[in-house]
């Protein structure tokens, strides 16, 4: 994974696990799991980034896009994740829902859900305005629904 990041780059390997993603499971299940998979990567970097929890922004990406893989997959999610070759923050994140990527992806939960109160607990831990966390969202939106119209 190391050398593909450095012989292609970053924001190149991210659209080809966007394509990867969404072309692997596009017949078989909702174009919208795809879309919800991708809000929530956009959504768990930018909060990552802008809480400075650290350089780890590409592995909150990755905490967010693979967040659905047990609904793409119809197999428990600790399954999934413990065969791939992820680091252990995503997998305590992922499967444990614990560590610094769990907080942006549960905050993204909490929205979906439309569940105010954990969204304004997360927000007090992650010391962010709801102002802030809209702006995020729907900056997320925006993002995924320029990468959705190319793949």
């Amino acid at each position: 994974i190391k050398q593909a990041i450095v012989s292609i780059g970053l924001e190149e390997l991210r659209r080809f696990i966007s394509l990867l993603f969404t072309a692997q499971f596009s017949e078989s299940k909702p174009a919208e799991l795809a879309t919800l998979a991708h809000n929530r990567a956009h959504f768990c970097e930018k909060i990552y980034q802008s809480v400075g929890l650290g350089k780890q922004h590409a592995s909150a990406f990755l905490v967010g896009m693979l967040s659905l893989l047990d609904a793409m997959l119809d197999s428990a999610l600790h399954e999934v994740i413990n065969d791939l070759p992820v680091s252990n923050d995503i997998k305590q994140a992922l499967v444990n829902k614990k560590g610094p990527l769990y907080l942006p992806l549960q905050l993204c939960e909490l929205l979906e859900k439309g569940d105010w109160e954990g969204v304004n607990e997360v927000a007090g831990k992650l010391d962010l305005s709801f102002q802030q966390i809209n702006d995020h969202y729907r900056n997320a939106i925006a993002q995924t629904s320029e990468r959705m119209a190319h793949i």
